[in-house]
């Protein structure tokens, strides 16, 4: 059996939010909007990575209901991690973990998209 990664689902409170984030300041394509079930949904892409927005808008609401980002890290390569930063700079992002030298090579750093998901970028 050969698996292989077709992209992330990620649930969002506010699809409108979201797709700005994603589309504006990640550079990704908004390739489809869509219902599915009731839920919104917005399809991006890049050249390398696919990401299915599904809104949620009442999740965590409701007592022991999972809270968005939990547990989750999203690990993006970016080509100017300088460049990368000013965007999310100009979002009002919060930075998770600051620009550091990363032990693999390169650098790195870590962001929280508007739902708690966290994206480290890793570049020159």
């Amino acid at each position: 059996m050969s698996l292989r990664l077709v992209g992330l689902v990620l649930e969002v409170t506010d699809i409108g939010r979201s797709i700005v984030f994603y589309r504006d300041f990640l550079q990704f394509k908004l390739s489809a909007e869509q219902t599915w079930e009731g839920h919104k949904m917005a399809f991006l892409e890049d050249e390398a990575v696919e990401i299915t927005l599904l809104e949620q808008p009442h999740q965590g609401e409701t007592p022991g209901s999972a809270q968005l980002g939990a547990g989750v890290m999203v690990h993006l390569a970016v080509d100017n991690i300088e460049t990368q930063m000013r965007r999310l700079m100009q979002a009002q992002a919060r930075f998770v973990r600051a620009l550091e030298e990363a032990p693999w090579g390169g650098r790195t750093f870590v962001a929280a998209d508007p739902d708690g998901y966290n994206i480290m970028f890793t570049g020159p």
